[in-house]
């Protein structure tokens, strides 16, 4: 009898671990979360009300999030790169949009999306400081 108690628990406890594994996988890239980045139209819409941009530089902003978003999923789609050989590109790609955007920009919004990106990287090196050794993220 104790027997089977021992055996129904073990079988109870190596299913409940391989459920929460596999949900946390479905959290979002790489399990992490669900630290999902937001859509192009959700980042449009921010960036858009912070830094009070026109109807023309909206919709500028938005055709360079989607590159960027495009060249993103086409690099992480890339099989014959390690995630270590990604980040650096990664981080180009963010660099290269972010240097887009802010030519649109009037000196205000551009001292606004200056801070906004300052604080985007302390955010991210915190969160990179936050994780064991060995797994980094790139900044979004």
């Amino acid at each position: 009898m104790k027997r089977s108690h021992l055996a129904m628990f073990i079988a109870i406890t190596v299913l409940l671990f391989t459920a929460s594994c596999f949900a946390q996988e479905q959290r979002g890239p790489g399990g992490r979360g669900g630290r999902q980045m937001p859509s192009v139209d959700d980042q449009t819409k921010d960036l858009t009300a912070a830094l009070k941009l026109s109807d023309d530089q909206s919709k500028q902003v938005h055709a360079i999030l989607q590159d960027q978003q495009d060249q993103r999923i086409k690099l992480m789609q890339d099989q014959s790169m390690s995630r270590e050989e990604k980040m650096p590109k990664m981080r180009d790609i963010h660099e290269s949009a972010a240097a887009k955007i802010r030519a649109l920009l009037n000196d205000d919004q551009k001292k606004k999306f200056d801070d906004m990106e300052k604080e985007r990287q302390e955010r991210w090196q915190h969160r990179k400081d936050q994780q064991p050794q060995g797994d980094s993220t790139s900044p979004q």
